[in-house]
């Protein structure tokens, strides 16, 4: 087994999330992470996750429930099943976003109010002005009141580029004061690939990053984006890439660092790729992968860590 991936399956009792370790999340959520639909087809329900205020929360799809996970307890979702793609938690309430609308649940799981017209892939939690910030796909960057619950503006970032080449805002995250870093990928073959920066203080683009494609490929249609001191990182499609914060500031064109997971199974040695939100404790980062018994042709689910 790597010295980079773990698996532990331990058994754990408790009840509470605080800073969840690898045998916490196998025996909570990951060993849930794969449904078997027949021969050789399963569905991934992928782990959501969420740091509010010093409490862990989850959302993951058990059977034909979507479940939110709090340190209250454990509360199915009552809203039409769908996959949800991100979501934050805001004093009593958590919001989702996915094949619906702007949503807006109690933190018992009652569907309390949808809101607007768009249908967002990712969200930011701005908490010091309680603004949601919002990738809404091809209608570009979102903000939205969470006091007043309205639209405060929409901005087109650069869904059309300027040789008509189409992009979509697909995921973000910020620093907490003045900046976003947006996660594009190209909805078209030229379509910009890559993460710009926002300055929100001036309402405006600051940098532009493309993807080096030849080298790096192209951002996923569903990634999620996390803001570090120095870094921003990506789960690119269940790869963990890297990219400096300098090099969002300075360059064009990058290629961000994969980080990969290495995992063997007898003589089969394997990449894990991390279904869902990566989760970061100091220099550490966990999530639940589903991996391959080549000899036996089985695909089994588990808990991994790396560190950075």
């Amino acid at each position: 087994m790597s010295r980079m991936a773990t698996i532990l399956l331990l058994f754990i009792s408790s009840t509470t999330f605080a800073a969840p370790d690898l045998g916490g999340l196998d025996q909570k959520f990951c060993q849930f992470l794969k449904t078997d639909l027949g021969p050789g087809q399963y569905r991934t329900n992928s782990l959501l996750y969420v740091e509010d205020q010093g409490m862990d929360y989850f959302i993951q799809r058990k059977g034909k429930e979507n479940i939110f996970f709090s340190p209250d307890g454990e509360f199915p979702i009552k809203a039409p099943l769908e996959s949800y793609r991100d979501f934050v938690v805001y004093g009593n309430r958590f919001y989702t976003v996915g094949k619906s609308n702007l949503s807006e649940f109690s933190l018992e799981g009652e569907l309390m109010e949808r809101h607007l017209e768009t249908k967002p892939r990712g969200m930011y939690l701005h908490a010091a002005d309680d603004v949601l910030f919002l990738a809404s796909g091809d209608d570009g960057l979102q903000a939205f009141d969470l006091r007043n619950k309205k639209l405060l503006f929409t901005h087109p970032l650069n869904t059309v580029n300027d040789d008509g080449q189409r992009s979509a805002a697909v995921a973000l995250t910020g620093d907490g004061n003045s900046t976003l870093f947006i996660a594009m990928t190209g909805r078209t073959q030229y379509g910009f690939n890559g993460v710009l920066t926002f300055d929100l203080r001036k309402n405006q683009i600051s940098a532009k990053s493309e993807y080096n494609k030849r080298h790096a490929g192209v951002i996923d249609v569903y990634p999620q984006i996390y803001n570090r001191t120095d870094e921003v990182i990506l789960n690119n499609g269940g790869w963990i890439h890297r990219i400096k914060k300098s090099d969002l500031r300075t360059k064009k064109t990058i290629q961000p660092k994969w980080h990969a997971i290495p995992f063997v199974v007898g003589d089969y040695r394997q990449y894990i790729r991390i279904a869902g939100d990566l989760i970061f404790d100091q220099g550490e980062v966990r999530g639940c992968a589903t991996y391959n018994i080549r000899h036996l042709r089985q695909t089994k689910t588990g808990a991994f860590s790396t560190n950075l």
